[in-house]
């Protein structure tokens, strides 16, 4: 092999490179000692059939610093061309569009992922001990025994078992509203406000155990994170209100008054006392009737 002035390039039985009457290969960190010598030729070969495989494996075995794509293609450009018809730039190329899965983009993305899975698996064991056992069952030994988790982890998550319950409170509530979000469009009040109710009672008959705990557990609520999530829900109701289409109601009123059959039929049907799936359509014309102008 030659370098870019021409000297042949030897590989001598130790894994070290020489460069004919120039001598050593290199001055740069990359290059100093036989194992970097030996990855950079690695580097420099020709990558035959499969080279995922082989500049996988290479790049693997560089050490954290030598990881970094921008170091690893600047080695080639003392080494010249490798196969034939590339050049050193279109070489550095490629192994960088090889390298890319390793970037520090993609580490930061899987670190996050990683973090959300772990907050999510610790929700979910919070969730599944208030169904067993109430609000009380909810302790910290509780929740590391069923997430697998350490006490340190619950604590850098959460901070605390109350923060454990607000942001549980948080994310179902914004999963029920989430729900009702697509029955607001452009249909006449009446029915946009049966759809609404139908959407919830649906909700809750789907999710239960969630239902249960954002009933069992209000005091953990954070209010401006309920009033952020419940805006555009409030913003149509204030709209139809102010052009005569829905009585006009305090927006205090909404959730005990207008919605009041609802959530008296859901804590009964919670309670397994009530069938909410036979009485929804009842139940959203007794919403409607409150807000009927």
């Amino acid at each position: 092999m030659r370098d870019l002035r021409g000297s042949a390039v030897r590989v001598d039985r130790g894994g070290g490179a020489t460069c004919g009457e120039h001598g050593q290969v290199g001055d740069d960190p990359l290059d100093a000692g036989a194992p970097h010598q030996r990855h950079a030729v690695a580097l420099a070969q020709p990558l035959g059939p499969e080279p995922e495989r082989l500049l996988g494996h290479t790049f693997l075995q560089l050490s954290p610093r030598q990881r970094d794509p921008a170091a690893v293609v600047a080695v080639p450009h003392r080494l010249g061309v490798g196969r034939a018809g590339n050049t050193v730039a279109q070489q550095a190329g490629n192994r960088q569009r090889h390298c890319s899965p390793f970037s520090g983009a993609s580490l930061q993305s899987g670190t996050l992922t990683l973090v959300a899975d772990r907050r999510k698996s610790l929700l979910d064991a919070a969730l599944a001990l208030v169904e067993e056992g109430g609000l009380d069952a909810v302790t910290i030994a509780a929740l590391t025994e069923r997430s697998g988790m350490s006490n340190g982890s619950i604590y850098h998550h959460f901070g605390s078992r109350a923060g454990v319950f607000a942001q549980l409170y948080a994310d179902s509530y914004a999963r029920c509203v989430a729900a009702m979000l697509p029955a607001l469009n452009s249909r006449p009040a009446c029915d946009t406000v049966r759809a609404l109710t139908l959407h919830y009672l649906d909700w809750v008959m789907a999710n239960p155990s969630r239902a249960r705990f954002l009933y069992a557990a209000p005091g953990h609520a954070d209010p401006s994170v309920k009033q952020a999530e419940f805006a555009p829900v409030l913003a149509w109701f204030l709209d139809r209100m102010a052009s005569g289409e829905l009585r006009p109601i305090p927006p205090w009123a909404l959730e005990p008054v207008v919605m009041g059959p609802a959530h008296e039929s859901v804590r009964r049907f919670l309670l397994g006392v009530f069938d909410l799936a036979e009485a929804r359509e009842i139940i959203a014309d007794a919403v409607w009737a409150v807000l009927k102008p």
